[in-house]
């Protein structure tokens, strides 16, 4: 009985660490959430006073969209060849 009590002591204890460590990783990912927000922040507020920057990035955005389609478009058109002469 002893020695099953020291067992389970022994996961308790595994436990309450693992616990200790997800608890302590859950903050430093809080830590890191903020400091992201703070330099979203600040790259937004730079990007606002520079002109021109949102028409730029509006227009890459655009072009990465469309690259996407064009791509799946032709993607989707060889697997369907593949399927057909198969």
């Amino acid at each position: 009985m002893l020695g099953e009590r020291g067992r389970i002591e022994n996961s308790h204890n595994m436990a309450d660490s693992v616990l200790s460590q997800a608890y302590a990783v859950n903050e430093q990912f809080g830590l890191q959430r903020q400091q992201l927000e703070h330099v979203r922040t600040r790259i937004t507020h730079a990007v606002g006073m520079v002109p021109g920057v949102n028409g730029l990035i509006s227009r890459i955005g655009t072009k990465r969209r469309r690259d996407g389609i064009i791509l799946g478009t032709t993607i989707a058109f060889c697997f369907l060849m593949l399927l057909y002469f198969m």
